[in-house]
């Protein structure tokens, strides 16, 4: 998976789907917070605002959706190691996600800080930018940017959701940029961005309605394009993979810097694009066929091995669309221009 915001990338593992418990903090050693069929393996502090994000995201997913999220596993810290791994499967979890502890998101925050305070005072006197800079650091907490982390946590677990929900069937090649689902990278995305919170949508509505019209990707190019950012995003990985023998599962979190970097060889602002016209494309659909059921039927068949062609002849009609691709087009191409 691949993401341009808050500055960071994310790279996770999902996990074979177990039996679900009623307290799995009760079946594992390690300290935890649960909440329903989510849960957080840490610290209480990390525990407290994420699992309300957790909850917020699974009932967002059921809502939409119709499934209930399975049993799902949180760990701060950025890394899960192969016992954790094996001990959290044991006990019926079937997505398990690093993610950044309160620890992280102040490092993050930090990175951030320094940049846009270097950048604001590069004309000053030294002695006065450095005055600046520790009293703008002394004021960071990892309370701040906390609705864009918020919706970066609910949009990771869209995406493992959505693999589980949805797996890959009877072999199927994968197609997904770096999940391995069957899914073109533009439905896997969308069950991603649907869950995220209003700061990121709106967010991304924003940078589609400035794109030059030669930005938006035709539809016969975006619903079977590849994710920008995802010979980048494996690159990456790649060559910051850990080199621990007793973790298999971890997040990579990026400085603003390293965000930049990862965004040029990503091809600019393609990958932000891309997301903005997943989030637009998805207000279409939403909008025109009276709902978000649409997804799940379109996932359906391209599951069974059909293509989004086959899917619009057979349930166009169902959803209010036509049965052409083309026809598509112009009905999407009108939508915009209203």
């Amino acid at each position: 998976m691949i993401r341009t915001i808050c500055s960071l990338l994310l790279i996770s593992i999902l996990i074979e789907p177990g039996v679900a418990q009623e307290d799995l903090c009760a079946a594992i050693s390690e300290h935890c917070q649960q909440s329903g069929n989510m849960v957080v393996v840490g610290s209480e502090s990390d525990a407290r605002a994420t699992l309300d994000v957790m909850q917020s995201a699974a009932s967002q997913f059921e809502a939409m959706f119709g499934r209930q999220p399975p049993l799902t596993a949180l760990v701060p810290g950025g890394r899960i190691a192969k016992t954790q791994r094996e001990q959290l499967r044991a006990a019926g979890v079937a997505v398990q996600l690093p993610w950044m502890s309160d620890e992280d998101k102040l490092r993050l925050q930090k990175s951030a800080v320094r940049r846009q305070v270097e950048a604001q005072t590069a004309d000053l006197p030294e002695a006065i930018r450095q005055r600046a800079l520790a009293t703008a650091m002394a004021a960071v907490s990892p309370a701040d940017g906390g609705e864009t982390h918020d919706g970066a946590l609910a949009h990771e677990l869209g995406h493992l959701w959505f693999i589980e929900m949805m797996p890959s069937n009877g072999g199927r090649k994968a197609q997904g940029h770096a999940y391995g689902g069957f899914a073109p990278d533009w439905l896997d995305e969308t069950f991603a961005v649907l869950l995220e919170n209003s700061t990121l949508r709106e967010s991304r509505r924003r940078t589609f309605a400035e794109l030059e019209p030669d930005s938006i990707w035709p539809l016969a190019d975006f619903l079977t394009m590849t994710h920008p950012a995802a010979a980048a995003a494996k690159q990456l990985q790649a060559t910051m993979q850990t080199d621990a023998v007793d973790s298999d599962s971890q997040i990579i979190i990026l400085t603003a810097d390293e965000a930049d970097e990862f965004l040029a060889a990503s091809g600019g602002d393609r990958a932000t694009h891309f997301y903005a016209q997943v989030q637009v494309f998805s207000d279409f659909l939403i909008e025109t066929s009276g709902g978000s059921a649409i997804f799940p039927s379109i996932a359906s068949s391209l599951q069974a091995g059909l293509d989004f062609d086959d899917w619009l002849s057979v349930h166009g009609a169902d959803f209010n669309l036509p049965k052409t691709l083309g026809a598509l087009q112009r009905q999407w191409d009108a939508w915009l221009e209203g």
